[in-house]
């Protein structure tokens, strides 16, 4: 196996500053980037490296980008994901489609 490397990234604006017109203007935040969480991101990233026909690899993300919706999107789709977890978590199942 070839050696593993990111294929994407999303600026990820915070959604106080996605609705504050003059921090956008002086930091240069284009009008086209719109809050999103950070699940949503991933989960676009994902589905572009899909759609782009890139080899499939483990996703790997924390525990922001897989708590909410992590049986929805991920899962879903049959790949294998690793993502970092809460010192309290004591152990995370895989969810069953």
């Amino acid at each position: 196996m070839g050696t593993l490397r990111p294929v994407g990234g999303r600026l990820y604006l915070p959604e106080g500053w996605a609705k504050d017109p003059q921090r956008r203007e002086k930091a240069g935040v284009p009008s086209t980037v719109v809050f999103k969480t950070k699940p949503e991101l991933a989960g676009d990233l994902i589905a572009e490296a899909l759609a782009d026909g890139l080899s499939v690899a483990p996703i790997l993300g924390d525990s922001v980008t897989a708590m909410p919706r992590r049986c929805g999107g991920k899962s879903a789709r049959g790949l294998e994901y690793f993502f970092h977890g809460e010192e309290h978590w004591l152990a995370w199942d895989e969810c069953r489609s």
